[in-house]
Order: C-alpha cells, then sequence, then structure tokens
C-alpha cells in the first residue's frame, strides 16, 4: 500500500472511471487505506491507554503529594504569620518596659517600711490627746501608716500604667482618702500643739497653725516620695510577668513554626521535583504515540493524493469524492492528556509562589 501501490491503482481505477464522478463515496482503495490507518491508530492508542495506567498512577500520586504539601506549607505560614505578630507584638512590650527607669522592688520596700516605721511615733502623739489607751492609741496610729503608704502606692501604680475611667474612679478615691487623712491628722495635730509644750520640745518658736501646715507640708512631700517610688517600681503594663512569659512563649512558638515552615518547604520542593519528572516522562510518552497517529494519518492522505493524482491522469473528470479524505478519528485518549485525578487544588484560600509545573 505504499506509493507504487498507489500508483497502480490510481491509473487502473481512473481507466474505469473509478470512483465515479457523481457519487461522494470514495473508492474500495481509499478506503482500504483509511481502514489500515485506523487500526494501526487503534493499535497506538490501545499501547499508550495500557502504558498510561501506570503512568497516571504515579503522575496522580505526585499530584496528590504536591497539593498535600501546598496545604501543609500554607498552613505552616499563616501560622508562622500568627506567631511572628504575637512575638512582635510581646518583643514591643518588652522593649517599652526597658526603656522606663526602674526603682529596684528592695529598695521600695525599705523606702515605704521606713517611710511607715517613721511615721508611726508623729501620729502616736497626735491620737494620745483623744485620750484612748495606749494600745488604741498605737493601733489607730498603726492603721493610719499603714493606710497611707498603699494610698500612695496604688496612686502610683494607677498613674505609670494606661489611664481609663476605672482606674480615675480608683485615683480619685485614693486621693480623697489622703486629703481627708491629711486633714484629719493635720486637725489634730493643731489641738495637740496647741494643748502641748511643743516650742521646748522643738526648740523653736513657732505658732500652732504654722506648725501645722509645717506637718501638713512635709507630709505630703512623704506622701509624694512614697507616690513616686511606686511609681517608679511598677511597670506600665500591669501584667509585666505575664507579658514576660508571653515574649518567652512567643519566641519559641516562633522558632518552632520557622522550624516548620523550613521543612514544609522541603517537602514542597522535593514533591515538585518529582512531579516535574513524573509530568516530563507523562507527557513525553503521550507525544510520541500522538505523533505516531497524525504520522498514520498523513502518511494515509499522502499515499491518497499519489493514487488521486494518477487516476485523475487516466479520465477527463473529477469525482466528487476527491474533495475530501476519508474520516478517520483520532481516539479520545491521544487527542489530549487526561490530568484529572479528581483531585481539589483548593488550598484553602492560600497561594504558593513557586515552580511552574
Amino acid at each position: 500500500m505504499g506509493h507504487f501501490g498507489a500508483w497502480l491503482n490510481g491509473r487502473k481505477d481512473g481507466k474505469k472511471s473509478i470512483p465515479l464522478k457523481d457519487t461522494a463515496e470514495h473508492s474500495p482503495y481509499e478506503k482500504r487505506l483509511a481502514q489500515i490507518a485506523k487500526e494501526n491508530i487503534k493499535r497506538a492508542a490501545q499501547r499508550w491507554e495500557d502504558e498510561d495506567k501506570e503512568l497516571k498512577g504515579k503522575y496522580c500520586d505526585a499530584k496528590r503529594e504536591y497539593i498535600d504539601a501546598l496545604r501543609c506549607l500554607n498552613k505552616e505560614r499563616r501560622e508562622h504569620g500568627l506567631a511572628s505578630k504575637a512575638y512582635a507584638d510581646a518583643l514591643g512590650i518588652k522593649r517599652e518596659s526597658s526603656t522606663y527607669p526602674h526603682l529596684s522592688l528592695m529598695a521600695y520596700r525599705l523606702l515605704i517600711g521606713f517611710i511607715a516605721v517613721g511615721e508611726m511615733p508623729l501620729t502616736a502623739i497626735v491620737f494620745d490627746i483623744l485620750g484612748e489607751a495606749r494600745l488604741l492609741t498605737y493601733v489607730f496610729a498603726a492603721v493610719l501608716c499603714v493606710v497611707l503608704p498603699t494610698s500612695a502606692h496604688f496612686l502610683g501604680v494607677i498613674v505609670r500604667e494606661e489611664f481609663n475611667k476605672k482606674k480615675g474612679v480608683i485615683f480619685t478615691i485614693n486621693l480623697l482618702i489622703f486629703v481627708g487623712v491629711l486633714v484629719a491628722i493635720a486637725y489634730m495635730r493643731e489641738k495637740f500643739f496647741e494643748a502641748s509644750d511643743f516650742q521646748k520640745v522643738l526648740g523653736v518658736q513657732m505658732d500652732p497653725t504654722v506648725a501645722t501646715i509645717v506637718f501638713i507640708l512635709i507630709q505630703a512631700f512623704i506622701f509624694t516620695v512614697a507616690t513616686t517610688a511606686s511609681y517608679f517600681t511598677h511597670d506600665p503594663h500591669p501584667n509585666l510577668k505575664k507579658s514576660l512569659k508571653k515574649f518567652d512563649d512567643a519566641k519559641r512558638r516562633l522558632e518552632k513554626e520557622s522550624k516548620d515552615t523550613i521543612e514544609a518547604e522541603e517537602r514542597v520542593n522535593k514533591a515538585a521535583e518529582i512531579l516535574a519528572k513524573v509530568t516530563a516522562l507523562r507527557e513525553g510518552t503521550f507525544k510520541k504515540y500522538k505523533y505516531v497517529t497524525e504520522e498514520v494519518k498523513a502518511i494515509q492522505e499522502r499515499t491518497i493524493e499519489v493514487y488521486r493524482t494518477h487516476n485523475l491522469r487516466k479520465r477527463s473528470d473529477t469525482p466528487i469524492s476527491f474533495s475530501n479524505y476519508p474520516i478517520i478519528e483520532i481516539p479520545q485518549s491521544l487527542q489530549a492528556l487526561d490530568e484529572d485525578c479528581g483531585l481539589t487544588d483548593d488550598l484553602e484560600g492560600g497561594s504558593f509562589e513557586g515552580k511552574d509545573l
């Protein structure tokens, strides 16, 4: 059925006016050529389908692993982003805290203790004018020596931390307590000074009212010192220890997520490499069989052209059937490469800027 056969059959059929001029049916010789081409193409398609069973299985396995790796990487990147933000927030709090001047906790406790103990005898003397028992007098004095430093402590903390409406109320209450106590003690001190010979004790000539004002100023100064000490002892963030713990936790989490992300990227790269190799092998094999079918069809058409050329030389008319070639359909399996593995490439809203496969 080569070109010689086409030459020979074309001349022979032309002398007999085969095929007839007005018929659309192709000549028996062309039908035989078409049948041979169909059989060859069918065999090529069957060989491809048999070979692709294994190739497609490997391709789908590699594609599945690649998509799973991408999902894992996107998940790790989201978690890494959250960990990075948590770390940045915790680091910001830690750095902000370190920029503020601080008074050591030990020094603060010693100062508050010294203020409370130093205030005790002065306040106890004032309560003597109430005529209560000595023990009760010292109890009253002790209560005030605790209340005032405590009030100063909370005022310092409130001023140091971020101010809000709730803390504003507490601040006002503490301030009113201090002012109320200060006024009450001032009043009792004035009465004490009026009732006692304090000028001889102090060795100064001073009006009781002036002396009272002096002690008020001293008391206010001591309270201010205590409040200032509280301010510099505490951190602007009320839960500094928790914040520092959060920083350590965020740091460990970030390190873990960074490691997991690197591992996920390595998995994606490996999966992409395997998928690329499997895809290239499968596409190359498909192109080989597709080329075979196209070549078979092209050879059939060239052979028919030889047949028709010599057929027309032996006749004076042109058959209608010569306007087209016998139909040879390419099997579906060789028309386009089937890449459907029944997988979804939805990467949960993420994307991977990686290799194009």
